[in-house]
C-alpha cells in the first residue's frame, strides 16, 4: 500500500558477525542488506584487515572495508584477552545467529565451538 513502510524479511534478527577480511564481512553484509541487525566484532588495534586496503581512501576506512560492513554495528575485542569473555558470552546469549570465518580450532580455542556456543544460546543458529 502506498505510504506503507516495507519490512526486510531479516528484521528482528541479531547476528554476531566475527567474520574478516572479504568472504566472512560478505556474509554479514547480505544479512545485514535484509535487515538483520549485525555486529561486526573486530580485533584491535586495526579492526578488520580490509580496513587497511587502500586505495586514495580515508584510512581506516577503505572502500572494500565500507562496502563489506555497511548497515553494521562495530565492537572492539581481544578475543584473546580472558576479560573478554564475560562480554563475548553477553553478545553470544543476546544473538540468534553467529558467522565466522576463523580457520579450524580458532573458535574453540577461544572458547567459542558450537558446543560451548549452544550452551549460552541454545536457539542460536
Amino acid at each position: 500500500m502506498p505510504g506503507e513502510t516495507q519490512r526486510l524479511p531479516l528484521e528482528g534478527i541479531k547476528v554476531l558477525d566475527f567474520g574478516r577480511v572479504i568472504a566472512g564481512p560478505f556474509v554479514g553484509q547480505v544479512l545485514s542488506d535484509l535487515g538483520a541487525d549485525v555486529i561486526k566484532i573486530e580485533r584491535p588495534p586495526a579492526g578488520d584487515e580490509t580496513r587497511s586496503y587502500s586505495s586514495g581512501d580515508k584510512p581506516g576506512n577503505s572502500t572494500p572495508f565500507s562496502t563489506l560492513n555497511r548497515n553494521k554495528r562495530s565492537l572492539v575485542i581481544d578475543l584473546t584477552n580472558p576479560s573478554a569473555t564475560p562480554v563475548i558470552a553477553k553478545l553470544v546469549a543476546g544473538a540468534d545467529v553467529l558467522v565466522h570465518n576463523f580457520r579450524a580450532g580458532v573458535m574453540e580455542r577461544r572458547g567459542l565451538s558450537p558446543e560451548d556456543a549452544w550452551k549460552l544460546n541454545p536457539r542460536l543458529t
